[in-house]
């Protein structure tokens, strides 16, 4: 039950960040106003803080970096329908290659940041607190979500996600930190999701619908959550457990849903309590 922790390398951290932010170049686009609509390629920065009354900043075309300078984008409150950065396309199509570079802060939305049918980008070292869905997730794939700061939101980063990278981020005071459903072949490095009102790290958790399969997670550090740190729920399978710890949950530290673990697999991790012996 108890073994070596394996660690994350820390040049895993520096390259996925590098890759979001190689190719970004002085800003000649400038947002200055909520409700700004991006429809021009290219690197934006936001100038100053927004507090806004309805959608903060729409991202609707590709190969965009929105730089955040430090700055914080308050929404309306939790109440309202809203979101803080909305990556989407207004004909439902595919968006590639969109990056919300912090630091900065996305805060007071129903959505605070929504990557919607996206294709590579993602966000990096951004503040999202106080949101309902912090970091909302609709079918996108190769996205890098790395050190980035999850606070106070009802879930941290959440939704359905494919061949992605989720590391170094840290959650705390969300009802989850991080849960994924319909999500597969993913990479969750890393990141430490501690004193959450439900669980740190929540995969498959959907009761009907298809499985979260192929996930890799690894390296991560959840303690002090209200029930889980781990929590692999009905629709979870030929996921691998590597090298986390977890400890002083207050129910489980690593629950597994499916009799006898299903397909999932552990490697390594320490904790104290877990739902069945084939957890190791």
């Amino acid at each position: 039950m108890k073994a070596k922790i394996s660690i994350v390398c820390t040049f895993t951290i520096a390259f996925v960040s590098l890759a979001l932010t190689e190719n970004v170049v002085a800003a000649s686009n400038v947002v200055t106003a909520c409700g700004t609509a991006i429809t021009t390629s290219g690197t934006w920065s936001l100038s100053q803080n927004l507090t806004c009354t309805s959608d903060g900043i729409d991202v609707e075309v590709g190969n965009v970096t929105l730089k955040l300078n430090g700055f914080t984008i308050t929404g309306p409150g939790t109440t309202v329908a809203s979101n803080g950065v909305l990556v989407a396309s207004t004909d439902g199509s595919s968006l590639n290659a969109v990056t919300i570079l912090g630091p900065g802060t996305v805060t007071n939305f129903q959505n605070g940041i929504v990557f919607q049918s996206t294709n590579g980008g993602g966000a990096v070292d951004v503040t999202v607190a106080g949101n309902v869905l912090g970091i909302q997730l609709q079918a996108a794939t190769n996205l890098v979500i790395s050190q980035s700061s999850l606070q106070n939101n009802f879930q941290g980063i959440s939704g359905q996600l494919a061949t992605s990278t989720i590391v170094a981020n840290s959650g705390s005071n969300n009802n989850d930190c991080i849960n994924l459903v319909l999500s597969s072949n993913n990479k969750i490095l890393g990141n430490s999701c501690n004193g959450n009102r439900h669980a740190g790290f929540v995969i498959g958790g959907n009761t009907s619908g298809g499985a979260s399969t192929g996930n890799t997670v690894e390296g991560n550090q959840t303690s002090d959550n209200r029930f889980y740190g781990i929590f692999l729920g009905p629709r979870a399978s030929g996921n691998h457990l590597i090298g986390n710890v977890a400890f002083g949950n207050r129910f489980l530290d690593i629950n597994e849903f499916n009799s006898h673990c299903s397909s999932d697999t552990f490697l390594s991790d320490v904790f104290r309590t877990s739902s069945q012996s084939c957890v190791k």
